[in-house]
């Protein structure tokens, strides 16, 4: 019988969270995937792990925005985190550039996101001025 997916992700989060895990489990889990076909159950997993490490307190934002964050709008960040979680002994962000966000920063936290980028505001004002076309 094969573990569930929800076990798979106690299992990784348990050893990541108490740093036993190795390169070789990691190769192992990933080798465990493919020969099992469930390598479409990778992003589900990860999702799981990221959620049971938000309960223990760890919390992994990925952030996308047209520039390099500055030391400011990284602390509003963490602030910002601390909103959603309050228990947060450990909050890691990581970066990644997407010019196409104009400004502002798009985060992705724990099976979260949070769009605060000036595409989104222009995507929404845009929605706004075409409902407000149509209704005339």
């Amino acid at each position: 019988m094969k573990p569930s997916r929800h076990k798979i992700a106690r299992y990784i989060s348990s050893q990541s969270l108490d740093g036993k895990i190795s390169k070789k489990q990691i190769k192992e889990f990933a080798a465990y995937l493919i020969d099992n076909g469930r390598t479409n159950e990778l992003t589900s997993i990860l999702r799981d792990v990221d959620e049971i490490w938000a309960e223990h307190g760890v919390i992994e934002v990925q952030t996308y925005s047209a520039h390099k964050l500055s030391s400011e709008l990284r602390s509003e960040i963490k602030r910002i985190i601390k909103k959603y979680y309050p228990h947060a002994k450990r909050i890691e962000i990581y970066e990644q550039a997407e010019p196409s966000l104009i400004g502002g920063v798009r985060l992705e936290f724990a099976n979260q996101q949070l769009d605060l980028s000036i595409k989104s505001e222009l995507e929404i004002f845009k929605q706004a001025a075409m409902a407000g076309q149509d209704q005339t």
